[in-house]
C-alpha cells in the first residue's frame, strides 16, 4: 500500500460520484499499471502544486491516465472546477509556509462545493490553532468519505482524536475513538483498515498499544521506507506527542518522519510538506 494514494485520498478524485465499487476497482487497474509500468501511476502519488492551475492534470504524462484524468475534468460541473482549482492554489500555499492564504483557498473551495471532502482544511485548521474548527472539519470528513466509499476514515479519525484531545482531554478522546472502533467492527457496516502502519497507529491512539512499543518497531522496517511506513507512522506519534505537550517526542518524531528516504525523494507531494510545516508554527529546527 502507498499511503494514502491508493485510498483516492484526495479531494479531486472524490469529488465524483464514484460507484460503490470503485476504490476497489482503481487500486486493482493502479496495480496491473505499477507491475506493468511503475511511472505509469506516479502521478496519482504525487500532487503537484501549481500556482493557479487552469485545469488540473494527473502529472502531464502521456496514456491511460491523462485520458482518464481528461474525461474526468470534462463531466465536472463549473463549480466542481472552481472547487478543484481552489483546492490546487490551497495545496500550493500550503507547501509554500502560507497557511492562512492556504485556508482562504479551502474556503472558497468549500464555498463552490460544499459536500467536498477536504482534510487538509482540517490539517490547516489545526496548525493555526482553531483546534475545534479543525475538530468539525474532520467529522464532516470522516462522514463523507465512509458514507461514499464504506471504509473506514482512518487519517481522518486519527486527526479528529487528536483534535478532542486538545480539548476535551486525551483521555476522553482516546475512550471515545475505542468505542467508535468497537461499534465498527459489532456493526460490520464498514470495511475494517487493511494498512498494518495503520492498524498500529488506531492501536495507539486508542491506547491498545503503547506508543513507545510502536516507536521501537520502527527499527525492525526498511531504512529506504520504500512503503512509506517510517514516514506516517512517525508524523502521527508526533502528532499525539504534540497534543500531550511532550515537545521533545514531537521533534524527535518529526525528525525521523522528515528523514524518510523515499519521502525525501518527494518534495512536490502534500505529506512530504506536513510534518515540516507543523515543526515550523511549534518553532522546532529540524536542519540538524
Amino acid at each position: 500500500h502507498i499511503y494514502p494514494s491508493l485510498r483516492l485520498r484526495n479531494s479531486r478524485e472524490i469529488s465524483v460520484n464514484f460507484p460503490p465499487f470503485a476504490p476497489r476497482m482503481f487500486r486493482v487497474l493502479l496495480f496491473v499499471a505499477f507491475v506493468s509500468q511503475a511511472r505509469c501511476f506516479a502521478p496519482l502519488l504525487r500532487r503537484k502544486a501549481p500556482a493557479a492551475a487552469a485545469r488540473p492534470l494527473m502529472g502531464g504524462e502521456d496514456g491511460l491516465l491523462h485520458d482518464l484524468e481528461a474525461q474526468r475534468w470534462a463531466i465536472l460541473s463549473q463549480a466542481e472546477r472552481e472547487a478543484s482549482r481552489n483546492v490546487d492554489k490551497g495545496h500550493a500555499y500550503f507547501m509554500d509556509g502560507q497557511l492562512t492564504t492556504s485556508l482562504e483557498c479551502y474556503d472558497a473551495a468549500l464555498n463552490a462545493k460544499p459536500d467536498m471532502y477536504l482534510p487538509h482544511r482540517g490539517i490547516v485548521l489545526y496548525m493555526l490553532d482553531r483546534v475545534a474548527d479543525a475538530q468539525e472539519q474532520f467529522r464532516v470528513d470522516i462522514d463523507v468519505f465512509e458514507s461514499r466509499f464504506g471504509e473506514m476514515a482512518t487519517e481522518d479519525r486519527l486527526w479528529e482524536t487528536a483534535c478532542a484531545g486538545t480539548l476535551v482531554g486525551l483521555d476522553r478522546a482516546q475512550s471515545a475513538l475505542d468505542s467508535s472502533l468497537q461499534r465498527i467492527t459489532e456493526e460490520g457496516a464498514l470495511g475494517l483498515e487493511s494498512r498494518k502502519p495503520f492498524r498500529n497507529l488506531l492501536d495507539v491512539y486508542s491506547r491498545r498499544r503503547s506508543p513507545e512499543e510502536l516507536q521501537q518497531s520502527l527499527a525492525e522496517e526498511d531504512e529506504r521506507d520504500i512503503l512509506y511506513r517510517r514516514f506516517y507512522t512517525s508524523f502521527f506519534l508526533a502528532l499525539l506527542a504534540d497534543v500531550k505537550g511532550a515537545e521533545e517526542q514531537a521533534k524527535e518524531c518529526l525528525e525521523a518522519a522528515v528523514t524518510s528516504p523515499k519521502m525525501n525523494r518527494r518534495p512536490q507531494d502534500y505529506w512530504y510538506h506536513v510534518p515540516r510545516r507543523l515543526a515550523d508554527v511549534r518553532g522546532f529546527d529540524l536542519n540538524s
